[in-house]
C-alpha cells in the first residue's frame, strides 16, 4: 500500500511488465487519489506491496475447464 506524507495509504490495480528479484515495475490501471499517478504510469514497487493479484495463467485454467 503506498501512502504519501498527509494522506492515507492507498491501493492501486498495477499490471507487472518486469521482475528483477523483489523489486517490480507496473503499468498503473487506474486513477490514484493521493499518489498523483495517473493510469498507464510506469511504477516500480517492492513485491512486499503487494496486497493481492490475479494470474494470467489461472483465467486460462478456468476458460479451458469451462470448455
Amino acid at each position: 500500500m503506498w501512502s504519501v506524507a498527509r494522506s492515507p495509504g492507498e491501493r492501486m490495480w498495477v499490471t507487472v511488465t518486469h521482475r528483477k528479484g523483489d523489486q517490480l515495475i507496473g503499468i498503473l490501471d487506474n486513477y490514484a487519489v493521493f499518489a498523483f499517478l495517473k493510469p498507464d504510469e510506469k511504477m516500480k514497487f517492492h513485491i512486499d506491496d503487494i496486497i493481492d493479484c490475479i494470474f494470467e495463467e489461472d483465467d486460462v485454467e478456468e476458460a479451458e475447464l469451462a470448455a
